[in-house]
């Protein structure tokens, strides 16, 4: 018994260990998903960028506009290439990351689509009460069975160690070649039944350590099932507030992207009439980007906050969702 209490109690860690290099991938995928979709940010910035410079330019060449306006627009067309280097950097960076954790050749051929709305049809499942989950996560989390496993285990030496400081007591019977008396078949036989209980006075210790020693080890055990068990509540609990919070921001961010988007149309315009001018459309321009990117940002948080509560509960999915 003891055996396999400690043999499923190693079962539990490796499974631990599983559920948390299928997270720990999973939220790989997802950041290199979005950091790819922030390369397509920083394309449509830099295409942009290049189309107001040539409409610059051309209104420079005939007459209509200050240089000033153009070495502007250079510069910022500057940026937004190092902008879109930059970006293309990091995506690339992330993947040779995600090649490391799932053990791939560094050269091997590896891509991620970017990341989109359509990313949180994967894997999407109605929202469960916060008890239900905790409820679940207690069920099924290898944590905690790995911790009462070893608690079993420990009290099960604990019950050997106990048993072996009672007082032993043996029975014995035997018959006896010679005796006090006679049969009916004319021969000497007897007969003796004895009872022999030994009770162990000094040891030096040795019964009563092992059981002291089981006794502490049993107590600190359950003290950290116990906290196990509080730290799954935890994490749910967490999760739950993270995810709440990611989805209501989600909106939020979508409605700024299309209010910026707005805004630089508007700017734009004006500024074609002669309404408003380079710098204050530059400045919209550039609180678009900045909205587009916090968009990517938004959904990449739902999908870590809805990996968070997977791996909470202690649920088991593929590394993939798409």
């Amino acid at each position: 018994q003891v055996e396999a209490q400690r043999a499923a109690a190693s079962a539990a860690d490796l499974a631990a260990l599983d559920l948390d290099l299928a997270a720990q991938a999973r939220l790989q995928v997802y950041r290199a998903g979005a950091l790819r979709a922030l390369i397509g940010v920083a394309e449509a910035a830099l295409a942009t960028h290049t189309e107001r410079l040539r409409e610059d330019t051309a209104a420079l060449n005939a007459g209509t506009l200050p240089p000033a306006n153009v070495l502007r627009d250079e510069a910022e067309q500057a940026r937004a290439q190092a902008d879109l280097a930059n970006a293309q950097r990091d995506y690339r960076l992330a993947l040779v990351d995600l090649q490391t954790l799932l053990g791939l050749h560094p050269l091997s051929a590896i891509d991620v689509a970017p990341l989109d709305a359509t990313w949180l049809a994967a894997g999407a499942e109605p929202p469960a009460a916060a008890a239900d989950d905790l409820t679940l996560a207690l069920a099924q989390r290898p944590e905690l069975a790995a911790a009462r496993a070893r608690l079993l285990a420990t009290g099960a030496d604990v019950r050997l160690a106990q048993g072996s400081r009672q007082p032993q007591v043996s029975a014995f019977g035997m018959a006896e070649a010679y005796a006090d008396r006679m049969n009916t078949d004319g021969r000497w036989a007897g007969y003796m039944i004895g009872v022999v209980a030994g009770l162990p006075l000094f040891d030096g210790g040795q019964r009563r350590a092992p059981f002291a020693a089981g006794r502490a080890a049993q107590l600190q055990l359950a003290a950290r099932e116990t906290e196990a068990a509080l730290a799954i509540a935890r994490d749910v609990l967490a999760a739950h507030e993270r995810l709440a919070a990611a989805r209501a921001n989600l909106p939020a961010a979508e409605t700024a992207l299309a209010a910026a988007s707005e805004d630089y149309r508007l700017r734009q315009v004006r500024y074609r009439n002669g309404l408003a001018t380079n710098a204050e459309v530059l400045d919209s321009l550039q609180s678009q980007t900045r909205a587009a990117a916090a968009r990517v940002g938004a959904l990449n948080e739902v999908l870590a906050a809805r990996e968070e509560l997977r791996r909470a509960r202690g649920d088991s999915a593929p590394v993939f969702d798409n």
